[in-house]
């Protein structure tokens, strides 16, 4: 609404293939078509587990500490505290992408401009069936671009959401959760390109 578009596609990865599913689910007369890169749907937990869910998510969220931002001289130096301190792995190449991307320079040098609370957990997560639900109410074409050495490798964990999706066609790349960043960039680019121009 904000760029004033009435339709428009989705390119998402990882979290935000996540919300990606979630706003063509909820809005599927919006979205034209949809390409999922390393992710589909949101993180689920069994409903069982929403209060100690909850309890976790609170508990983070009333011992989390500001504490001073880290401070980098170089993008360089940025990029190897991604490469060591992150949670998924990735090359120094795209750890530097990433790094310029995600910094503002300050007088003191680079920090990150990532809301800390990202790391948090979610308060309430969906069910898996209603996960699968959002999937199943996507109208849009869909590409699902999945890593061997990321999602793939936990496909049997969301079997149920490729089985109630529509018009979907999974693409599997060797390589990690980055691999748009990494030597199969081209790859997922075209790939992507070519889906959007179908």
């Amino acid at each position: 609404d904000a760029m004033g578009w009435e339709q428009f596609s989705l390119l998402a990865h990882s979290m935000g293939a996540g919300v990606g599913a979630l706003l063509a689910g909820a809005f599927p007369e919006r979205v034209r078509r949809c390409v999922f890169l390393d992710g589909f749907g949101p993180l689920s937990s069994p409903g069982s587990e929403a209060p100690a869910n909850m309890r976790k998510a609170v508990g983070q969220m009333l011992h989390a500490r500001p504490r001073d931002a880290a401070v980098f001289p170089s993008l360089d130096d940025c990029a190897k505290a991604r490469v060591v301190g992150g949670h998924t792995p990735i090359s120094m190449d795209a750890a530097r992408i990433l790094c310029a991307r995600n910094t503002r320079q300050t007088d003191a040098g680079l920090e990150w401009r990532t809301d800390a609370r990202l790391r948090h957990r979610s308060m309430l997560r969906l069910t898996e069936e209603q996960v699968c639900s959002f999937i199943a109410a996507i109208e849009a074409p869909m590409l699902l671009v999945q890593a061997s050495e990321g999602l793939a490798q936990f496909s049997h964990r969301f079997s149920e959401r490729l089985s109630v999706a529509r018009n979907l066609h999974v693409e599997t790349l060797e390589g990690g959760h980055h691999c748009h960043l990494e030597e199969q960039a081209a790859a997922v680019a075209g790939l992507a390109a070519e889906f959007f121009a179908a």
